[in-house]
């Protein structure tokens, strides 16, 4: 089973999201998703996602909140939120490009993962989802 971790820093005010420009794996490329990756061996998903957060942007966030998790048969997904103004100074440190991207301008966009019209509405207002495993079939 493949473990992954998915991040949405949001600003305190809750009307930006850090997303990253995907160029791997190949069924993401050219498209904007949020911050993540896969989890290390004997690496927890906290770890990992303040991990792969301070890879891609140079940040350290250790406000990460689980949300809720993924799962289908292949691989698990662990999705969190956090939010701090910091969102405003990420910088891009790998070949994927990060931004600081309005909340409002998202939903309905061909360049974004179709999944985030609702994973991004999810972290933000679904406080009784916290903790619940949504499995996904094959």
């Amino acid at each position: 089973m493949i473990r992954q971790v998915l991040g949405f820093l949001f600003t305190e005010d809750k009307l930006g999201v850090v997303l990253i420009h995907k160029r791997n794996p190949e069924w993401q490329r050219g498209m904007w998703n949020g911050v993540g990756g896969k989890m290390e061996e004997l690496e927890g998903p906290w770890e990992a996602m303040v991990r792969e957060f301070k890879e891609e942007t140079g940040l350290f966030i250790d406000s990460w909140k689980p949300e809720f998790t993924l799962k289908a048969p292949e691989n698990v997904v662990f999705v969190f939120s956090a939010f701090s103004d910091l969102a405003k100074k990420m910088v891009t440190t790998t070949a994927e490009a990060v931004e600081l991207q309005r909340v409002i301008h998202i939903p309905g966009r061909v360049d974004v993962l179709p999944n985030l019209n609702y994973l991004i509405p999810m972290c933000l207002y679904s406080d009784h989802l916290k903790g619940t495993v949504i499995n996904y079939p094959s």
